[in-house]
């Protein structure tokens, strides 16, 4: 027996919602891809891990296309190398780029980790280290038009390779100048 459904379109112009198979799929990833990392079976896995996720935030990030646009915000574990390249893409469009990061000292922390990706990035230069307070756990890019903020990008996800193809996350566009103002 088979039952057709339909589902909504993960964009539909105001909202785009993205969620990632992470380890919700653990025994389908097995079956697919024979239980092995994604690293060893290479991107085939890590585009059906992703299942749009980073291909959304990557998109959010490339429609910063020149410098009439900006892109500011906080990025707890900032350190997955295809969306800190993106952000360094738009940087050389000539977008105003600037992400806080979680630069706090400390075992529980991704001070080191998150230094060195942005190193690796050559996105030193637009990244601030916040380095005082218990956890910094924000999520969230806002897109300026001519200084007028008109998107959000936010949601669960951190920026590594658990938190994009292994957990169970989301991330979420809001297409909206109220929202994204505040």
């Amino acid at each position: 027996m088979s039952v057709k459904i339909s589902t909504e379109p993960n964009d539909d112009g105001q909202h785009g919602i993205y969620f990632n198979r992470g380890a919700c799929s653990s025994q389908a990833y097995a079956k697919k891809f024979e239980n092995k990392p994604p690293s060893e079976v290479g991107q085939a896995a890590y585009e059906w891990l992703s299942r749009g996720l980073l291909e959304g935030v990557v998109g959010f990030i490339e429609r910063a296309s020149e410098k009439i646009y900006d892109l500011h915000g906080a990025i707890y574990e900032f350190q997955w190398p295809q969306a800190l390249d993106a952000l360094e893409q738009a940087r050389v469009r000539g977008a105003k780029v600037k992400v806080v990061y979680d630069a706090i000292a400390g075992a529980t922390h991704p001070k080191e980790k998150n230094v060195a990706a942005i190193n690796a990035a050559k996105l030193k230069q637009v990244s601030i280290p916040k380095t005082k307070g218990t956890i910094m756990h924000n999520k969230f890019l806002v897109l300026s038009q001519k200084g007028k903020p008109v998107a959000v990008w936010t949601g669960s996800t951190n920026w590594t390779e658990n938190g994009i193809f292994g957990h169970s996350n989301c991330g979420h566009v809001l297409e909206d100048e109220t929202i994204a103002v505040t």
